[in-house]
């Protein structure tokens, strides 16, 4: 059996620690929004709630930005202890890393930069990843371990993600003529 590294014991530990305050990995969590769609958003939209993996994260003073991202889209998140409360802050920034899923509840912005934001006023811990990401900059570079494990190629690699949502877009497109035309 393989040994855990320092980090995924880390991890599982915090699993520990977050259970004591909520459900660790909770049934269902309702969005408004794909991310994709809330970037297209108007500033100023309120009450838009969305849901992703966390693959980037900058832990600051009173304000910390992540970037969330589901299968088709990523949004940029903003959490300030002034909205949040400083409770449920402080379980942000001691417990929840790169690589695990929330989702947020708040209103949209644009930043000084020009990116569409999500501020938020709520999030909710949807789950935790055990194992961390690969490392942003390289990613997976080993093409044996792209094809083995093809899930963390998919989660690394925007061009992986695309070629792979266009292949299942033709699959799809093949059964349903094949249906419609009784083949």
């Amino acid at each position: 059996m393989k040994e855990l590294s320092e980090q995924e014991i880390v991890r599982r530990n915090k699993v520990e620690e977050i259970r004591k305050v909520c459900n660790p990995y909770p049934e269902r969590y309702e969005i408004t929004h794909r991310l994709h769609e809330a970037s297209n958003l108007a500033d100023e939209t309120r009450d838009v709630s969305v849901a992703g993996r966390i693959v980037f994260m900058r832990k600051m003073g009173k304000l910390s930005f992540l970037r969330l991202r589901d299968l088709e889209g990523s949004l940029q998140v903003s959490i300030k202890i002034d909205l949040v409360g400083e409770e449920k802050y402080s379980f942000f920034k001691s417990m929840i890393d790169v690589g695990d899923f929330i989702g947020v509840k708040g209103e949209m912005f644009t930043t000084q930069t020009g990116e569409k934001t999500l501020r938020a006023d709520d999030f909710t811990f949807l789950g935790k990843a055990l194992k961390p990401l690969p490392e942003k900059f390289h990613g997976l570079t080993d093409i044996e371990d792209k094809y083995r494990e093809r899930y963390v190629d998919l989660i690394a690699n925007e061009d992986s993600r695309k070629v792979f949502l266009g292949r299942s877009r033709l699959y799809s497109f093949i059964h349903r003529y094949l249906n419609d035309n009784e083949f």
